[in-house]
């Protein structure tokens, strides 16, 4: 029986698909609930004033609490499903509300940080033009400073010229200088200064690349002033989403701790390294006495059993 032959023609593997750029989970969440009126939202806003949103802001880091309430809102969510009854004191417009404040923190962090990530990218930039410009200085004063020795005349041009490079106007106005002495020494024309000129390989190029150097000094100062400093502090606005944030994720803390107390199901609601400060329960809230535990409703335990009200936060 003949053998079939294979055929020589490789089949081009399966592409898979690209994987989808992730969804931010407050987006994907917000789907599952009622969207705010305008009244809800302003009720909602006037809870907490502008101050006290900035003061509470100012103890956290902005993309640390949007990190640490992240991890929240997939709890949260899965609670109210699961607990109901137990949670009833936290409504869905109330979550609805939380994830309107996680994104607009969201928002807000993701524009700082490419705030932040243009003024690194400028202040880098800086950094290299003043470090290329002091090598180019180096080597046309190097140049120079042959050319002039032994002729105090040629000697005190070229240390006029060379200065001092102890700011960057000054290492701007030094290459400047150099370069317009090298052009001009260049521009020679007796057979002495060619044949030294000649001897220390001076060239066109030499003051091409000073020139160059000025400007590009000059370019990447101008984007350094344009794009600011790269601060470390979370900016006004972000500062009060954040604010807004935390007095939520506290509020829904709160609600959550009494309702375990009652309902052991109920999961606690843990700070993250980035809130822990901030939603740190109070002496007070420390010595509450735990409260003795009771099944949820539909508990294994207790078929159908409801569990109390929860006091509101």
């Amino acid at each position: 029986m003949a053998t079939k032959k294979k055929s020589p023609i490789k089949k081009s593997p399966t592409k898979k698909a690209a994987p989808s750029a992730a969804i931010a989970i407050e987006v994907s969440l917000a789907a599952s609930y009622p969207t705010l009126g305008e009244a809800q939202q302003r009720a909602f806003l006037g809870q907490v004033s502008i101050a006290k949103c900035a003061e509470l802001g100012a103890r956290t880091k902005a993309e640390g609490v949007y990190r640490d309430a992240q991890k929240w809102a997939p709890i949260i969510h899965t609670a109210l499903q699961q607990h109901p009854v137990a949670l009833r004191r936290y409504g869905r417009a109330r979550f609805a509300w939380f994830l309107l404040c996680l994104r607009e923190l969201g928002e807000r962090v993701a524009t700082q940080k490419g705030k932040r990530s243009k003024a690194t990218s400028a202040r880098t930039a800086l950094e290299r033009a003043i470090d290329e410009a002091k090598a180019v200085r180096a080597l046309i004063a190097e140049a120079l400073e042959l050319l002039a020795a032994g002729d105090p005349k040629a000697e005190a041009a070229y240390a006029a010229a060379f200065g001092v490079a102890d700011s960057l106007d000054a290492l701007r106005d030094s290459l400047a200088a150099l370069a317009d002495l090298a052009d001009e020494t260049l521009r020679a024309t007796d057979a002495t200064t060619r044949a030294l000129v000649e001897s220390v390989d001076l060239t066109a190029d030499d003051v091409r690349l000073a020139r160059e150097a000025h400007a590009a000094l000059g370019a990447a100062r101008s984007t350094r002033i344009v794009e600011g400093a790269a601060g470390t502090h979370d900016e006004p606005a972000t500062s009060r989403a954040e604010g807004r944030m935390l007095f939520e994720m506290r509020l829904v803390m709160g609600v959550f701790e009494a309702a375990h107390r009652r309902t052991a199901l109920v999961p606690r609601l843990t700070p993250g390294p980035a809130t822990r400060s901030a939603l740190a329960p109070s002496r007070t809230e420390r010595a509450a006495p735990n409260e003795p535990a009771a099944p949820d409703a539909g508990s294994p335990t207790t078929p159908g059993a409801v569990s109390p009200a929860v006091a509101p936060v």
